[in-house]
């Protein structure tokens, strides 16, 4: 049954001719060899420039890693934030080929690494087959239960006026006054759902197994990519968003079984979304969802 699994392997090669087509790839993309970093990934630890990363508690590597799923290590690069949703585009393009997926993070400078590092999971494999096989339908019966049998808010009013997201914050930063520094890195994977078998960020975020399942059923049906991922936060960028109303409920619906601090985040004027109906309306031609847990 695992070997049945559609999980796309990089080519197994030694340290230098893996580094030299890495930085094939990111030249493509535009990217200076000069600026790509790598992290080292062995058997028994992650390490950057030489110093060992601290593993999580919450992770599914406790200190233990199949080197053959990396490579010889995670490369990353700084980009510039004018040129960060191309060059992530170009990446996308060859992942399918290249079996290295893009993946969006952010730092206050070039030299800051992913946060998400301490979460790498052991076993990618563990993750599809539980994602392969989760009912979603399942779980948003069970999250509509729950804010029903609580006696919480789950409906109200469709908002006046709509707000659409475009702009990643992963790119653009949380707000004007605060500075970020994207980044990208590749990890195994052809697929933004394959890329993510690589994490167990644990604590109040989805189960890998939700973290593929959603990604994978958004994809098929809406064209959804992962773009960005922090330990608290994804986002997706979304080639046909819905249009109407009725798929735009379903989406929503989906979301807030997803991610269950979706009914409690801000929109980008500010406004927090508290029904259902918010959720939907949010959706509705954004080529960006956001998904935030505290």
């Amino acid at each position: 049954m695992t070997d049945k699994l559609p999980y796309h392997h990089p080519p197994r090669r030694n340290q230098r001719s893996n580094r030299i087509a890495v930085i094939e790839i990111f030249e493509r993309a535009g990217i200076d060899p000069n600026d790509i970093g790598e992290i080292g990934v062995n058997p028994s630890v992650v390490s950057h420039e030489g110093m060992p990363i601290e593993l999580s508690d919450d992770s599914q590597a406790a200190g233990s890693f199949d080197p053959s799923e990396f490579g010889e290590g995670i490369y990353y690069s700084a980009v510039a934030p004018d040129r960060a949703m191309d060059t992530w585009r170009l990446l996308r393009r060859d992942a399918f080929e290249s079996g290295l997926y893009p993946i969006l993070y952010a730092g206050h400078s070039k030299s800051d690494l992913p946060d998400w590092l301490p979460f790498l999971a052991r076993d990618p494999r563990e993750g599809l087959q539980a994602g392969i096989s989760y009912n979603i339908e399942q779980r948003v019966a069970e999250v509509e239960g729950r804010h029903r049998d609580d006696g919480l808010k789950y409906h109200g009013a469709w908002p006046d006026q709509p707000q659409v997201c475009h702009q990643s914050v992963f790119i653009h930063g949380y707000s004007d006054d605060i500075d970020m520094v994207p980044a990208i890195a590749l990890l195994p994977g052809r697929n933004g759902w394959e890329a993510l078998s690589n994490f167990q960020l644990g604590g109040n975020q989805p189960s890998a197994a939700e973290f593929i399942a959603f990604t994978k059923y958004w994809h098929a049906q809406h064209g959804a990519e992962v773009l960005g991922l922090w330990s608290d936060r994804m986002e997706l960028y979304v080639e046909t968003p819905p249009t109407n109303r009725d798929i735009a409920l379903d989406v929503a619906r989906e979301m807030i079984a997803f991610c269950w601090t979706m009914l409690d985040q801000e929109l980008p004027d500010g406004r927090l979304m508290t029904s259902v109906q918010d959720v939907a309306a949010s959706a509705i031609n954004s080529t960006i969802w956001r998904f935030f847990w505290d």
